[in-house]
């Protein structure tokens, strides 16, 4: 793991957003970064690497997709200052795909 996924993990695996989350999750053909079975949200950090990639990413979600998984994509370098944000927009995500309330974020 780069830093940023690290960064993420060390927060997403303490539950504080309230969902579970898995690391590098098989599905299907792909594996996910970070996956949350109960809101079915795929949560994609893309490094420098990507650019590599970039142009499996449409068919790699489409795939996501069609089996009712959401994917969030991120740069890593967007996790530079504004992390915060990001674990909000995550913790959103799950909320709105599970109808599940709870606490927000608390540090």
């Amino acid at each position: 793991m780069n830093l940023a996924e690290r960064r993420l993990w060390s927060l997403l695996r303490r539950k504080d957003l309230g969902f579970r989350f898995r690391r590098q999750h098989p599905f299907g053909p792909y594996f996910i970064d970070f996956f949350c079975a109960e809101a079915n949200l795929a949560v994609e950090l893309d490094g420098k690497t990507h650019d590599l990639r970039e142009e499996s990413d449409p068919k790699r979600d489409a795939y996501l997709a069609a089996h009712g998984v959401e994917t969030l994509r991120l740069a890593n370098s967007a996790l530079d200052d504004p992390f915060l944000g990001f674990l909000l927009q995550i913790q959103d995500r799950c909320r709105a795909r599970t109808g599940r309330q709870g606490n927000d974020i608390a540090w």
